[in-house]
């Protein structure tokens, strides 16, 4: 059996329980890491751009400014130590562009060296510049000259392939549809082109790699279908894998993947030991929303292939404790990992309908990748396994093509970054540790002891809503009763009962009754059949229910039934069963609050990471707290209005009495104008019509957001024949937002209120004072006009019943 003892182990589990489902919540949505915007430039007169770079391989990366010199023909690269510490500058004849740039290793001493193509004229020239000893290894090279037919558009696409031996290899691409698009080999002994290979597509994915039948390097490129040069060799009005050797000589038959505009292809290549080359095909066609993953040998023959639901995806190589696998991301919202052999490994759901692009680095350092994964508007970081890390949205487009990102690293200080350039400026995020992350098990803590006080505040209402509401309609209904426990203490008693028989314990009941059996004989004579007893023509009905669904001892329940009892006792029920409750919520409440202070104080004596945010919670509780408590005042402050001290005063004083009350807001937008004749005199309560006249008002002000006007008038009607005597209406408007019908049938409801914070009973407190007085209140209300309440009270018959009863 469950008693009341049961309750507190009760809750505590079932706060147990609420705490752990609330704590799974927490650590599956409050991530470990967060974004923190550590610098942002607006862009320069000439548009430079930044980029993040480890070029010594040192775990440290440098900053890099690539633009263009104010008013002059020339290309300036900055190179900085670190964001502010300046290093050396080195320019080149012509224009460049951040997506020609290359960091690669020229010379073989394990740093990284920057190729720059700019363009000068109608020339295209080629710059290479050691970072190590601050020179130049080629400045301002010749490669190529604008054909006849570009028409002045040179639109370049410069992408840099590799190095095989002392040959470098990049493809050259004019945009708008015309040529020249040709493979270079480029000796850097010589300083000369040593070979070419033309063609008539764009090959953006290119990559030097090594077969299985021949140690020898070769290249690897894929051309996407655009269909704007038709003619000639290699077009592209179709996908193409070419495969070439360090002469550029195709030693592989050409693959082709369909044709323009139905799809187009990008690649990835695996480099292990059975050098798989994955190539994926996208389609354009409405009619096939699927991408074809395709794993080649380097014959370029087909070994497998993977669909993916999706129209456009990224995907890049990855390794992963010392094995080669590829990443996917596609716009069906799939992010995928498979192997060589297009076997899915993992994957995981991210946001559909965006296009992606895959970011790869160390960020902790700890050997492992971690994945960024970044769309128009969002940035993504995933561990290498798939665990979500860090989630960041921005207010403007963080990826297009004009658009630049670069990751930072730093291992000496175990710090990292993301650089973003986009068309408005420069922007640096520090990648730091989610404080909110760390705290959580303090949170958790506070978790389980707001769970157990809320669960006990709940069983106890539960409880009082057991005794005085559902049990009182369902099995008492119009009895006088009293409700005892099982040992006899007096729990609850009506004023009904009260009236009949004043006891206070069972046992005094039983002995008014002239009951000469034990408390104990008397429940075992009950507990199967009622027991009916007549006394002073009253007749007490006993029932004992054993209630064990709602956390209840038995319970003993004596009801009355007599001849005649006066209609007031009906509205004192209801009050004091009201007052009742109100009194028990406050009771935990002040516990509750008590505690929360005492947990604060113990908080101020220790320090921990995230301190201030659990301080600034703790006192949010408060505030819900009070606001509950102020919510129970009300209810005490409805059920124990007074009856009205009526007197004689004059309306207009009164209410510019009320009118100064709210001198703050007629100095700050709101103004109340009044209308009355100073003759109106009222007989009332003073202080009672003020707070009616306060709550409409400032309903008004709140309505209107504190600008507007409220109007009042008053003015003395006819004779009701409903109270026979003359009445003087008061009319109250505002030019606020209005009330729906819906709203106005429910506006005097104890339950309702249209305020965030309100608790229904202003407006319902107003009504019971003019009821109280004798008078009648209305409200009239349109939607995007206004409301206006209209007061009526009673003159004459009041002001003789009051002056008859003072004479008498």
């Amino acid at each position: 059996m469950i008693n009341r003892k049961n309750i507190f182990i009760i809750s505590f589990l079932i706060s147990i329980l609420l705490t752990g489902l609330i704590s799974i919540y927490l650590y599956s949505s409050v991530l470990p890491l967060n974004l923190k915007l550590a610098n942002e430039r607006e862009l320069s007169p000439s548009e430079n751009k930044f980029v993040v770079h480890d070029y010594d391989k040192d775990g440290r990366s440098e900053w890099f400014e690539f633009g263009n010199k104010d008013f002059s023909n020339r290309s300036i690269v900055l190179f900085y130590i670190d964001e502010n510490l300046f290093v050396e500058e080195f320019s080149a004849k012509g224009k460049g562009d951040i997506r020609w740039n290359h960091f690669t290793d020229i010379n073989d001493d394990g740093k990284d060296d920057i190729i720059l193509f700019t363009v000068d004229k109608d020339s295209l020239l080629l710059t290479i510049i050691d970072l190590h000893s601050l020179s130049y290894i080629e400045k301002e090279r010749f490669i190529l000259t604008r054909e006849k037919d570009n028409n002045l558009m040179w639109d370049l696409a410069c992408y840099y392939i590799g190095k095989i031996k002392n040959e470098l290899y990049f493809f050259i691409g004019a945009g708008y549809s015309h040529h020249p698009r040709v493979f270079i080999s480029y000796d850097l002994t010589n300083g000369t082109i040593s070979n070419s290979f033309k063609v008539s597509s764009i090959f953006t994915y290119n990559e030097i790699i090594s077969t299985e039948k021949d140690a020898d390097q070769v290249i690897v490129s894929v051309s996407s279908a655009t269909g704007n040069i038709p003619e000639g060799k290699f077009n592209d009005m179709t996908n193409w894998i070419l495969m070439f050797d360090p002469e550029l000589n195709l030693i592989s038959k050409p693959k082709n993947f369909g044709e323009y505009p139905k799809s187009g292809l990008y690649s990835v290549y695996l480099h292990n030991n059975k050098n798989s080359i994955l190539v994926m095909e996208t389609f354009s066609s409405t009619l096939r929303r699927k991408i074809k993953v395709h794993s080649l040998n380097d014959s370029l023959i087909i070994k497998n292939t993977l669909e993916i639901i999706g129209t456009s995806a990224d995907i890049k190589s990855i390794k992963i404790s010392g094995k080669d696998y590829a990443i996917i991301a596609a716009n069906s919202g799939k992010l995928i990992l498979v192997d060589e052999n297009l076997e899915v490994k993992q994957q995981v759901s991210i946001g559909a309908g965006k296009d992606y692009k895959i970011y790869i680095s160390d960020h902790n350092y700890d050997g492992e990748p971690e994945l960024y994964l970044f769309s128009e508007y969002e940035v993504f970081m995933y561990s290498d396994k798939f665990d979500l890390l860090l989630e960041k949205k921005f207010s403007r487009h963080i990826i297009n093509e004009k658009n630049f990102i670069s990751i930072d690293k730093n291992n000496k200080t175990s710090e990292s970054g993301i650089l973003i350039n986009t068309s408005e400026g420069m922007s640096y995020y520090n990648i730091i540790e989610n404080k909110n992350y760390n705290t959580l098990p303090i949170y958790s803590i506070l978790l389980l002891i707001l769970n157990f006080l809320l669960m006990f505040i709940l069983l106890t209402l539960y409880n009082v809503y057991q005794l005085f509401v559902k049990r009182k309609h369902a099995i008492l209904r119009n009895h006088s009763f009293a409700i005892f426990d099982s040992y006899g203490w007096l729990i609850q008693k009506s004023p009904r009962f009260n009236y009949a028989i004043n006891i206070n314990s069972l046992d005094e009941l039983l002995e008014e009754l002239e009951i000469n059996t034990n408390r104990e004989d008397f429940l075992t004579e009950i507990r199967d059949n009622k027991k009916t007893i007549k006394l002073n023509d009253h007749i007490i009905e006993f029932i004992l229910i054993e209630d064990n669904k709602y956390l209840h001892e038995p319970i003993i329940y004596a009801q009355v039934e007599f001849n005649q009892l006066k209609d007031v006792f009906e509205k004192d029920v209801w009050s004091k069963s009201i007052q009742k409750i109100a009194h028990d919520i406050k009771t935990p409440l002040s516990s509750i609050l008590l505690n929360l202070k005492a947990i604060g104080l113990r908080l101020e004596k220790v320090n921990f990471i995230g301190k201030d945010e659990v301080v600034s919670d703790i006192d949010a509780m408060k505030a819900e707290l009070d606001r509950i408590n102020n919510l129970t005042r009300g209810f005490l402050r409805f059920t124990n209005i007074d009856k009205p001290k009526f007197k004689i005063t004059n309306l207009a004083e009164l209410i510019e009495d009320v009118r100064k009350s709210f001198s703050f807001f007629t100095n700050n937008g709101i103004q109340i104008e009044v209308q009355i004749d100073r003759s109106i005199y009222i007989y009332a309560d003073d202080h009672q019509i003020k707070e009616v006249f306060q709550v409409i008002i400032e309903n008004g002000i709140e309505a209107m957001n504190h600008s507007g006007i409220i109007s009042i008038s008053a003015e003395i009607i006819d004779e009701n024949p409903d109270t026979r005597c003359k009445e003087v209406m008061i009319t109250i408007s505002d030019h606020g937002e209005g009330m729906s019908e819906s709203a106005l049938k429910k506006v005097f409801n104890t339950t309702f209120t249209s305020k965030p914070t309100g608790n229904g009973l202003g407006l319902r407190i107003a009504k019971k004072i003019i009821d109280l007085h004798k008078g009648k209140i209305e409200v009239y209300s349109k939607l995007g006009i206004g409301s206006t309440f209209k007061i009526f009270l009673p003159l004459e018959k009041i002001i003789n019943n009051e002056q008859k009863n003072s004479g008498n």
